[in-house]
């Protein structure tokens, strides 16, 4: 089994890709004991789930070269999901989804799929929602995905070799067509988009991307100019991978133009500090929740996100913070979840994290932090939901013995906690002193190495 990897907005196929972690034998059991059982005949070699919105089919990995017949399971003449990917999938025929609707279809990990354009065009699927076509090595989008598809509102094509987005993808929408909302391009060769192309997306609410490589300037042009951009102005989410176009002061200048945007993700992409600080400071960012920023370079303070009181998410992740400071986070009131993980951290002061009266997650692991006093973590340290501190090389001396004694009587009592037990047990380690390195902070509690101080 496989997690589907896309996001998708029905809370009961959520939960169905959650499943899809476990084990197979499980998943049997999931079958009999949360379904009772399925109404109808599921095809040979899949598995198949029946759960509240529709019949969830699993076809997955499977060396299939055509696809099953999957109208014996049908409810109502549709199926919620059908998972086709990492099979051996050539051509489709135009009756191979005949007598059953798809409402969400994977058909990811089928490199030799070809003549998309021609089985898209005569197969039963108009009434798709949900379409992941990643990594088949696609050269370009099938033209008539869209054109074809009246209801798709998500389109995942990550991973492939896609270089250039076309109008002939996208046709306008109307009374009778539900406009694209999701757009996943992240891992393609990009280097533009038509005019024509973005214009047809007025509705778009989340995109990613990522460019050509890694010396290319994204700039305006690469969308066609402003006035494409301008025509997305119900964008809420964008998602830049592995960028180099934000280097320069000027180059958060382009997200003035989504009013609209709640969540922005940057990641691998050195970011220029000033460039960034000028677009906080000018209201570019103010309606942002939810705020990524990984691997892109060198900052020695946050104090230039402090405007943005909106964010209810904060990752900061893979950069070189190498402190903390006090207060750092007093303007963040409505923060509520926060991951400083893999920076340069070997400083965090007292008060730290004062002002953050609604943070429930933090993560401050794989730092470089050898001691930390109890005020400087979160007033509300034991109501949280996650504290993750692993992966630091910790000074297990006198000065520690608070943060011992914590994590000694948590994995005593194994009590609810805001630090995991995996953690606990597995990567909460001393880097000394003397003969004290190697060993786990709960094994120097049990010890009572610490008792005399």
């Amino acid at each position: 089994m496989t997690i589907v990897q896309y996001v998708v907005t029905d809370p009961t196929i959520y939960m169905t890709f959650q499943l899809l972690s476990v084990p197979n034998v499980l998943i049997q059991i999931l079958l009999l004991t949360l379904s009772g059982s399925v109404r109808a005949v599921c095809p040979d070699h899949c598995d198949c789930l029946d759960w509240g919105g529709g019949p969830i089919v699993f076809c997955d990995h499977r060396n299939l070269t055509q696809v099953p017949d999957v109208s014996t399971v049908a409810q109502d003449g549709c199926i919620n999901l059908l998972d086709l990917s990492g099979n051996d999938l050539v051509e489709i025929s135009g009756s191979a989804f005949s007598g059953a609707c798809i409402r969400h279809l994977d058909l990811s990990e089928n490199p030799d799929l070809r003549n998309w354009d021609s089985w898209m065009s005569s197969v039963n699927i108009t009434l798709l929602k949900e379409l992941a076509i990643q990594r088949n090595d696609l050269d370009a989008l099938p033209g008539s995905v869209l054109i074809s598809l009246d209801h798709l509102e998500v389109l995942n094509a990550r991973d492939n070799n896609i270089d250039y987005v076309h109008y002939v993808n996208f046709v306008e929408s109307t009374d009778d067509r539900r406009p694209l909302e999701r757009l996943y391009l992240g891992k393609n060769p990009l280097r533009g988009f038509s005019h024509s192309a973005l214009a047809c997306l007025p509705q778009l609410t989340t995109l990613e991307i990522s460019p050509a490589d890694y010396n290319q300037d994204l700039n305006l042009n690469y969308f066609g100019g402003s006035n494409s951009l301008g025509t997305l102005q119900s964008l809420r989410h964008l998602f830049l991978h592995d960028t180099f176009f934000l280097r320069d002061d000027t180059s958060f200048e382009f997200l003035s133009l989504f009013e609209s945007l709640i969540a922005l993700e940057i990641s691998a992409s050195p970011v220029n500090q000033a460039g960034l600080q000028a677009a906080v400071t000018n209201g570019y960012l103010s309606g942002l929740q939810y705020l990524t920023l990984e691997g892109t370079g060198r900052f020695t303070s946050l104090s230039h996100l402090s405007p943005l009181t909106n964010l209810i998410s904060l990752e900061f992740r893979d950069n070189q913070l190498d402190t903390v400071a006090a207060g750092s986070f007093s303007s963040f009131g409505n923060l509520g979840h926060l991951v400083l993980k893999g920076n340069r951290i070997s400083e965090i002061e007292d008060g730290a994290f004062n002002g953050l009266s609604s943070i429930h997650a933090l993560d401050l692991s794989q730092n470089e932090v050898t001691t930390l006093t109890r005020a400087a973590l979160p007033d509300r340290l034991e109501s949280m939901r996650t504290v993750s501190i692993g992966g630091n090389p910790w000074s297990c001396d006198c000065n520690l013995k608070w943060l011992v004694d914590l994590i000694g009587q948590d994995a005593e009592t194994q009590s609810p906690s805001p630090f995991s037990l995996y953690e606990i047990y597995n990567d909460l380690t001393c880097a000394g002193p003397g003969s004290r390195a190697g060993l786990a902070l709960y094994e120097v509690y049990n010890r009572g190495i610490l008792e005399n101080c």
